[in-house]
């Protein structure tokens, strides 16, 4: 399984993840409420985190700040 380099979840719910080489990871990209839970714990200590809105610059967020904004999409 390829490592998690950038993690990235968009205000509209969507998860977008990147190897070490900017190449997309399709088995961590998704809905956040498939996919985020998943895609934290596949993170490295080398792993950065981003979150953002799609038409603006996204804000570096620690792995914690993820996984407290991961309930708010569970169905």
């Amino acid at each position: 399984m390829k490592k998690i380099k950038r993690l990235y979840l968009w205000s509209n719910g969507m998860v977008m993840a990147f190897d070490d080489n900017g190449e997309q990871i399709p088995e961590f990209q998704g809905k956040a409420k498939d996919v985020l839970g998943l895609a934290l714990d596949a993170l490295s200590d080398r792993s950065v985190c981003y979150m953002g809105q799609w038409s603006e610059r996204p804000i570096s967020v620690t792995p914690e700040a993820l996984r407290g904004f991961a309930g708010q999409f569970e169905e």
